[in-house]
């Protein structure tokens, strides 16, 4: 019997938000079950608060150093002792099954120690860094190129028939919802225009869709009476403050404290625009209708999965690169035009209008 369940998928937010609906499935088939789920820090906000999760084990690991060689030793050395420190508090917890949605040698390892009896993973071919030695019951979801969700729902069916959904509850407490509709309320004004959140930025170079195309297409939804929110990452306002000062037209700067906050602000848009970020995944589970731009990254593997959606990638004879480096200029994203962008965007505020 699995009265004590723990998922395994630490980090990147796209990839947790895509994990929640797997999650959210196991809880119609163990309703009584404990569901403990292990997260880095940075994801905690799209998790806390979500009915299906009895509890959150949060790996609070020390942030990458690139001193020197004593500064970059200290480092692994609190990694080494902060994963020490997280393995002891899964033993504990005791659990008897261990759901590896992750698929790397930490996570695998992490599952190994935990001393849950049942560990279900990935097989070698679909996951990494001998991860598959650490478990004993191994899943080969078929097809290399299928997209993450699919990939989740086939370890979710080694321990229920339930399918998972397309859509992902993210928690959000009203006090942050009225903090956000405050402060579209003071910087949108008093009028009923249509409104699209552009994410203007990613921590990944070879993921940027050029400044100069943002600022363009930012430009023509203004002229077209939108009202248009620049978001970006924490460390990436230089890449949205280079976009606001090529743009000719107005915009909206919202800086939002926490996920949660962010969120809702994704939610009260009409569309999302943005390149292969967690913001997109965030915004597609809050059932915004996404226009996302693609280059080195798969959108068939990585890109949003539940409706309404359009991709914009454009397949070059090296493409998909995983970011691998490039020696063409990121032509992939360069040979997306603004243009394209804004007619992507317009179609679907056009079909959000049709749904009115």
């Amino acid at each position: 019997m699995r009265h004590r369940i723990l998922i395994l998928r630490l980090g990147a937010i796209g990839d947790v938000v895509r994990t929640i609906p797997v999650v959210e499935a196991l809880r119609k088939e163990y309703r009584s079950a404990h569901i403990a789920w292990a997260v880095e820090p940075k994801s905690v906000d799209v998790l806390s608060g979500n009915p299906a999760i009895d509890e959150l084990v949060v790996f609070e690991r020390a942030p990458v150093c690139d001193g020197s060689i004593r500064q970059r030793v200290s480092g692994t050395l609190r990694n080494v002792a902060a994963f020490v420190s997280f393995v002891r508090t899964l033993r504990r917890k005791r659990f008897d099954c261990v759901l590896d949605f992750h698929g790397i040698f930490k996570s695998g390892l992490a599952g190994w120690l935990s001393g849950a009896p049942e560990r279900i993973g990935y097989s070698r071919a679909y996951s990494k860094e001998l991860n598959s030695l650490f478990t004993n019951r191994r899943v080969s979801p078929g097809g290399r190129r299928i997209s993450r969700f699919e990939k989740n729902a086939c370890l979710l069916a080694a321990v229920t028939r339930n399918p998972p959904e397309t859509d992902a509850t993210i928690y959000v407490p009203d006090r942050n919802k009225e903090e956000v509709d405050r402060l579209l309320a003071e910087r949108r004004g008093a009028g009923n225009n249509k409104l699209v959140v552009v994410h203007c930025a990613t921590s990944r170079p070879l993921k940027q869709w050029p400044t100069e195309y943002y600022a363009r297409t930012c430009d023509t939804l203004v002229g077209q009476g939108l009202d248009v929110v620049l978001t970006c990452g924490t460390g990436e306002e230089g890449i949205r403050d280079e976009i606001r000062s090529l743009m000719n037209e107005g915009s909206i700067i919202i800086n939002t404290p926490s996920l949660k906050h962010y969120a809702w602000l994704v939610k009260r848009a009409d569309v999302y625009f943005g390149g292969d970020t967690g913001p997109m995944h965030i915004a597609s589970a809050m059932g915004t209708p996404v226009v996302a731009v693609f280059g080195p990254t798969d959108p068939v593997v990585v890109g949003p999965y539940r409706q309404p959606y359009k991709v914009l990638w454009k397949k070059l004879d090296c493409s998909p690169c995983n970011e691998r480096g490039c020696k063409r200029n990121i032509e992939c994203m360069r040979s997306i035009p603004p243009e394209e962008a804004t007619a992507a965007i317009l179609e679907l505020l056009e079909g959000t209008r049709e749904g009115e």
